[in-house]
């Protein structure tokens, strides 16, 4: 294997690549401030001193995300989630590299943990994408965090709790604990209908209840004290109920935030993010989805999607609007409810019937986690009560009637909104919405990709979060299945994820250290490090999966977690719904790896002042800057 080490001086700090190569002797490294590396395999080295991050999953990607960080010499998994693009073993992370980090801990740290918790149901032992030899993930894990309820985010904790037999402590709060089956069912039941039991690695509904039901649910700002060497603190992130940042602090002073997905603008039903200003991490580790994107005003967004669908549905067309169970769907509800309202259209709105009906049940139940807005008018009503939303019956898919459909699964990645777009796309008269990011990959995807041509080649420009096509165009389905794509096609971001502007709002203001970014495009996440790392001035990386990025963490011989308290005791309330200089550097080693593969309601204040030590900061209500592209 090759190797070479390569020195720089940047903004006070020296950083330093390792590795071999992979992918042909391309090389992929995380770099900094626009460098490349080659990839290659390391061991993780023990100094306690040094915080080592390595994805294994959402490494210039988005999906699977799979953070696994050692930090004080403890080592934490930030998510756990599987990839949709993939309907094999590559959906979830490569767990068995996890052997790497066991020289990391202790002989008797290893055997502790072990002799404590076990095995978890024995079905798996250490399993994971048929490697040989058992890895014992409960020794070398110290927790599993998830940080919400999105499929690329919890969709292999089943796999790796019920199958690979991890039996450590997992924490989410108290919505992601309540909504996080409902997904991972639904999920299944997909797969179940498309391919059968027999899935590859496809979970049990058993495994299901048992890996979420053993989750320990946490409050936002309540400190957690997960062993001696770590604590936890969870703080509002917005982008879909129940979601949070989370913050760990070792006992020898270093310490991380990871962001998980977040929003820093307020959307009809929930609030910005907010995290403490005062916590200045050594590392922040940041969602990268819209990397060099910044997003026209919310308003502006939500009139041009209700004029389109009441364009449509007038001229006697249905609309298809594709969006997971929860967040978008329940978002877009309220928002067309109210439009109904005032216009007083009498068009039916369907949602998609069972999953999406629970979930609103519990938005109906989890209000003190949506915007002061919601909680403030349920004196007069519910909102989530909806009026002209009703559910969806099959038997009205060929039905000649003008309607509305929310249809699962988002992406049209199966299930109804499939179906749905294989009946109607090929009438001129309809229209398909993509409401969201769409990986690539998907059904979904290759629609906004030929969408996007075809704006462009109709002089619209395309891309960005806007796009209409169709036209005569066809997507494949499967490898014998085409779909006549005639109808009109938009492509509109209701993401609930926050826009590069956010994403830097909120750097600004934390202030720490380094910051390595996951979860996004790899060559608009490189054009977002390199502008952090000449603006800013801090550190910034993009690992690809398996590749690990060390940087030196603050240490102090007196420092010791927050004072804590339990977990699971504190009843649900509402937690605040954040934000301050560069940091010094130190030495940072990279180390590859080898992977071959490369989201008009409630006003919020920008900056608005939250509990004692917080800023809430909106990266949203923009009024007249419209969604582009940086440097475009």
């Amino acid at each position: 294997m090759g190797r070479h080490s390569r020195k720089k001086r940047k903004g006070g700090s020296e950083w330093r690549r390792e590795g071999g190569e992979a992918d042909g002797g391309r090389g992929r490294g995380s770099g900094s401030a626009g460098g490349g590396a080659a990839a290659g395999s390391s061991a993780v080295g023990v100094d306690k001193a040094e915080i080592t991050c390595i994805p294994l999953g959402a490494g210039q990607d988005v999906g699977k995300s799979c953070v696994v960080v050692r930090v004080g010499g403890r080592v934490v998994m930030f998510d756990c989630g599987m990839h949709m693009g993939f309907q094999d073993s590559r959906r979830f992370p490569d767990f068995p590299r996890l052997r790497a980090l066991a020289h990391s801990h202790s002989h008797s740290h290893v055997h502790s943990q072990t002799a404590e918790r076990g095995h978890g149901n024995g079905r798996g032992r250490g399993e994971g994408h048929g490697y040989g030899g058992a890895v014992d993930y409960t020794g070398i894990i110290d927790c599993v965090i998830v940080t919400h309820f999105h499929l690329d985010h919890c969709g292999a904790l089943p796999y790796f709790t019920q199958v690979c037999g991890y039996s450590g402590p997992v924490y989410m709060t108290y919505p992601t604990k309540a909504l996080a089956p409902l997904m991972l069912e639904d999920y299944r039941r997909v797969a179940v209908e498309r391919r059968g039991e027999g899935e590859e690695g496809l979970f049990s509904s058993a495994d299901i209840t048992a890996a979420v039901g053993r989750a320990i649910p946490v409050d936002i700002h309540q400190t957690v004290q997960v062993n001696q060497h770590i604590a936890i603190t969870p703080y509002y992130a917005g982008h879909v109920l129940g979601a949070a940042m989370f913050h760990v602090q070792a006992s020898n002073g270093a310490s991380v935030l990871y962001t998980g997905d977040f929003n820093m603008a307020p959307d009809r039903h929930l609030g910005a993010a907010r995290v403490d200003q005062r916590l200045r991490p050594d590392l922040m580790i940041s969602e990268s989805t819209y990397a060099t994107t910044i997003r026209e005003s919310r308003r502006s967004r939500e009139m041009d999607f209700l004029s389109r669908v009441h364009a449509c549905v007038a001229a006697g067309g249905k609309v298809l609007i594709p969006v997971f169970a929860m967040g978008r769907a329940q978002e877009l509800c309220v928002l067309m409810d109210e439009y109904w309202d005032r216009m007083g259209l009498d068009v039916p709105i369907y949602l998609s019937a069972g999953l999406t009906s629970q979930a609103t049940v519990f938005y109906k139940t989890l209000l003190t986690w949506t915007n002061q807005h919601i909680q403030s008018a349920h004196a007069n009503r519910n909102i989530f009560d909806f009026r002209h939303v009703r559910p969806f019956d099959r038997a009205l898919l060929e039905s000649p009637a003008p309607m509305v459909l929310f249809a699962t699964p988002g992406m049209l990645s199966g299930g109804l909104s499939l179906q749905a777009f294989k009946s109607w796309a090929p009438h001129p008269q309809n229209l398909l919405v993509l409401p969201g990011f769409c990986m690539a990959g998907t059904v979904g995807g290759k629609i906004m990709a030929m969408a996007s041509a075809n704006a462009a080649a109709a002089g619209g420009g395309g891309g960005g979060g806007g796009g209409e096509g169709g036209g005569g165009g066809r997507v494949a389905i499967d490898q014998s299945t085409q779909v006549a794509v005639n109808c009109q096609v938009h492509v509109l971001s209701f993401s609930p994820h926050t826009d590069a502007k956010g994403i830097t709002d909120l750097i600004r203001h934390l202030a720490p250290r380094h910051v390595i970014l996951v979860h996004g495009e790899r060559a608009k996440m490189a054009q977002l490090r390199d502008k952090i790392s000449s603006q800013m001035g801090i550190p910034c990386f993009t690992p690809a999966n398996h590749e690990a990025v060390r940087v030196p963490g603050t240490i102090s011989q007196s420092a010791a977690p927050p004072h804590a308290v339990p977990a699971g005791d504190v009843e649900i309330r509402n937690g605040a719904v954040g934000s301050g200089a560069a940091g010094e550097g130190g030495r940072v080693e990279i180390e590859g790896g080898t992977d071959g593969r490369s989201g008009v309601g409630a006003k919020e204040e920008d900056g608005a002042e939250g509990e004692e030590g917080e800023i809430g900061i909106s990266g949203g209500g923009r009024e007249e800057v419209e969604e582009r592209e940086e440097g475009s």
